[in-house]
């Protein structure tokens, strides 16, 4: 669905204050196309966020099914284990996971300043709560976070626009954001009409924003493999949403304290 209405936003771009009957009424029709696209994918990112997308094959949704259930034939299907769990994608395109959605925020030198977790299958909802977390730790310390780099999961006009401190939310992945930079560069910054998530696309067209936006995979990608590889928290052992936070904290301190003593060890 995005991609789909990318491409009808760059169709209609071309368009834009050209004069014609013929043009104006592509531009109608284009228009038309992209309100019909914007639905769809905020119905999409609803059922999403509600864990309604199930993107198991269907040999693994039967063996689900028949693993959960439990009662009278055609009874709800159920997480016996850990009612508050959802269903999430586990990583890129390898199927679902019963679980909650993680959010670390890191500084630059690879310390965890805020945590969250959510039963929202997507990052979209999160961005304000964990960002509110890692504000209210840094506040603690006199500290103060100058700039927030997040991936393409938190790009929406909300979390553009919501208070804090500046940031750079990538509309696509990496590679667009990199490629765009090279060969579409802007410079300065982005004019006034523009729309919150179009003034962005503008602002990560400069090299130089694109450079800054580019440090993201090297803050907080290391500090998920080490949570993963050092720490072992690649499952949580505990059920519910609270025992599961109380248990993230618990993993965040302690990479912290070994980040810590890795620092200060003479």
């Amino acid at each position: 669905m995005a991609a789909r209405l990318a491409r009808q936003q760059q169709r209609l771009a071309p368009l834009i204050g050209v004069r014609g009957t013929r043009e104006a009424q592509q531009r109608g029709d284009i228009r038309k196309l992209i309100r019909k696209a914007e639905a769809r994918l905020a119905d999409a990112q609803r059922r999403q966020a509600t864990g309604l997308v199930d993107r198991r094959g269907s040999a693994a949704r039967q063996r689900a099914y028949f693993q959960t259930r439990r009662g009278p034939k055609g009874g709800p299907v159920v997480n016996l284990t850990d009612p508050q769990a959802r269903l999430m994608v586990q990583g890129s395109g390898s199927g679902s996971v019963q679980g909650y959605n993680s959010q670390i925020v890191c500084s630059d030198d690879h310390l965890i300043i805020g945590v969250h977790v959510s039963q929202d299958a997507n990052d979209l909802h999160c961005w304000t709560p964990a960002l509110a977390a890692a504000i209210t730790h840094t506040e603690a310390l006199d500290k103060t976070i100058g700039l927030v780099l997040a991936d393409n999961g938190y790009f929406t006009e909300d979390n553009l626009t919501s208070p804090g401190p500046d940031r750079l939310i990538a509309p696509g992945t990496g590679k667009d954001v990199h490629h765009d930079a090279k060969h579409h560069p802007t410079q300065g910054p982005p004019p006034p009409n523009l729309s919150p998530a179009d003034a962005m696309r503008h602002t990560l067209k400069d090299p130089a924003q694109a450079r800054r936006y580019k440090r993201r995979s090297a803050t907080v990608e290391p500090v998920i493999g080490h949570l993963k590889d050092r720490i072992g928290l690649r499952r949580y052992a505990r059920r519910g949403l609270a025992a599961v936070t109380a248990e993230l904290h618990l993993a965040a301190a302690a990479l912290n304290l070994t980040r810590l003593y890795a620092a200060t060890a003479g």
